[in-house]
């Protein structure tokens, strides 16, 4: 894929819903979305909202490689909770491996990223 969102002057927002086996994705972990552009080597992306919605503003138009990952901290001390282990399947927190792509067309644009957990 060539990339090429930032490089132009044309921007785009991109919001949506992500949601795994067609549910909207709202646990406690924290999940990040971004948008890779593999011609400048760039990325943007933003935190998922509680509801399972996020946006990303002033993306530069163009295809982009998508991904989905959770931020799990690890534990801080001998008594703190084992995290719970990240509902999302590992392909989705590689952009190679993700199979998720979106062009960015300038002005608003709606992306619902749909995962599967099998």
């Amino acid at each position: 894929m060539s990339g090429g969102g930032s490089y132009k002057n044309q921007r785009g927002n991109v919001s949506g819903t992500v949601k795994l086996d067609n549910k909207p994705l709202t646990n406690n972990t924290t999940v990040a979305v971004s948008f890779f552009d593999d011609l400048t080597g760039r990325s943007n992306g933003c935190f998922i909202e509680p509801d399972g919605t996020y946006r990303v503003n002033k993306l530069g138009v163009g295809p982009y490689l998508v991904t989905v990952a959770a931020n799990i901290a690890p534990p801080s001390g001998p008594e703190s909770p084992t995290p719970k282990p990240s509902p999302i399947p590992r392909k989705y927190c590689d952009y190679v491996q993700s199979g998720l792509t979106y062009t960015v067309q300038e002005g608003e644009n709606r992306f619902d990223i749909e995962l599967k957990s099998k």
